[in-house]
């Protein structure tokens, strides 16, 4: 049996008398009191979210989700918008360097996830997210975001949760979160580090919109839209070869992107015919190790980067069925036209595995992999057609293996891969920088509490 005991006077102080919270590993002893406080004492607000009915239509303002928190910052085009008056979104309206914060999900990874606006775009933010605005005399909002996301912040999150259906940190219990205030130029360093990535990050978006814009023109789709016409038909034919007798199968919407693609003056092959799909080869039960694992969620919908969470062999999920070898295509099979579709690096520093809601391909030629990656990334949308169920819609790997792919001549091939690995070279560049701006904090920490 494991037991530990806490004074009184700090469960009455805390309010907290679950076990969780006074668990050893989420206390500390800090060395200079005086040189920790409360979030709440170091901020000038913090502020829940719009609770509102959300589209996708562009009818009103764009408002950040949990989905838009992406690697310590705030993506720069939300894809749902709130229909809310000016009046209303006035209140709402992020300004840079203001923070969101995810206070409850149904998986505690997810709270406590935390970015930083830094876009010059209007937007407001979601019920489950609490903007911060720190107060800069005391604390810079960038020092903020890379506290929540080491792993001591991280620990001093998960210990104000709420377990319940969701998860939950209120904006009450956030603003209780101690947090660590260095020196003013030791922020300011963390901040450095901070913007630099942010610029990196901007870099890779612009190298990876222009591979896009070519892709898409070389092919014609930049000027096609879905299309809503009122009704369509269909013969009796094409339902029973399909084996699909649902409207949304055939809608008439898709045809114009999917004849670009089988039109192409080089002709086309199915994806099958161009890559190797790699099937579920791992077995938890064997495993005793940690891996680096990848799930949906980890892999960024803007463009494709993803971060993996290392967990125990005996912690990962049922669904982690697939083990990367390093440089296979993975796309999303549940809800797949949000666009979590990545490349594996071809050099894996720790053994990976991904989750099995991925199509796992290798491309057969690898100076395709990009154009290849790039094309279903711009085609996504189509997947809608291919799409069974209901709340998460999902795609069985049939049609992806079917999905028709360009042969783009070489040259064209070349110039899309160049402008890919120049996007992935600067997003891991601003990977790095954050991570040094997490293990400075880190240190800061460390040398701030005793062992």
């Amino acid at each position: 049996m494991i037991y530990y005991s806490t004074q009184l006077s700090e469960a009455v102080k805390e309010n907290r008398w679950a076990a969780e919270f006074h668990r050893p590993g989420y206390k500390f002893i800090a060395k200079r009191p005086d040189e920790w406080r409360k979030i709440g004492r170091c901020s000038i607000f913090c502020q829940y979210g719009l609770s509102i009915k959300m589209n996708e239509s562009g009818k009103g303002i764009p408002i950040y989700r949990l989905n838009e928190i992406e690697g310590c910052f705030l993506t720069e085009s939300p894809i749902k918008y709130a229909p809310v008056s000016s009046h209303v979104s006035a209140d709402y309206e992020l300004e840079s360097r203001d923070i969101l914060f995810c206070r409850t999900n149904g998986n505690i990874n997810y709270v406590g996830r935390t970015g930083i606006f830094f876009g010059v775009n209007k937007a407001v933010f979601a019920s489950y997210l609490v903007r911060v605005r720190t107060n800069p005399t005391l604390l810079l909002p960038e020092f903020l975001t890379i506290y929540l996301n080491t792993a001591f912040g991280r620990r001093q999150i998960i210990r104000r949760a709420m377990p319940s259906n969701q998860v939950n940190v209120s904006a009450a219990e956030l603003k209780r979160i101690d947090i660590l205030l260095p020196p003013t130029n030791s922020q300011k360093e963390i901040a450095q580090l901070v913007q630099d990535a942010y610029r990196n990050r901007a870099l890779s978006l612009a190298s990876y919109a222009e591979a896009q814009q070519l892709l898409e023109a070389e092919l014609g789709v930049d000027k096609l839209k879905f299309e809503k016409p009122v009704g369509y038909t269909v013969r009796l034919s094409e339902i029973e070869t399909a084996r699909r007798s649902d409207a949304d199968f055939f809608h008439v919407r898709y045809e114009p992107f999917l004849a670009a693609a089988r039109n192409y003056r080089n002709g086309w092959q199915p994806l099958r015919n161009l890559t190797t799909q790699t099937l579920p080869n791992f077995d938890i039960r064997e495993q005793m190790n940690d891996f680096d694992y990848i799930e949906i969620g980890d892999v960024s919908v803007t463009n494709g980067a993803y971060n993996p969470n290392r967990i125990n062999a005996k912690k990962l999920p049922a669904n982690a069925k697939i083990e990367l070898s390093g440089g296979e295509i993975l796309i999303s099979q549940v809800r797949p036209t949000r666009g979590a579709i990545a490349i594996v690096d071809d050099e894996l520093r720790h053994p990976t595995i991904c989750s099995g809601a991925f199509y796992v391909c290798t491309a057969t030629d690898t100076s395709r992999r990009e154009i290849i990656w790039l094309y279903i990334r711009c085609m996504k949308g189509v997947f809608e057609k291919y799409c069974g169920g209901t709340s998460y819609p999902t795609i069985d790997n049939r049609y992806i293996a079917k999905f028709p792919v360009p042969l783009f001549e070489d040259a064209f091939a070349n110039k899309i891969q160049q402008l890919v690995m120049q996007s992935k070279n600067a997003i891991q560049k601003s990977g790095r920088l954050l991570e040094q701006a997490k293990a400075r904090v880190e240190k800061l920490i460390e040398e701030a509490v005793l062992s």
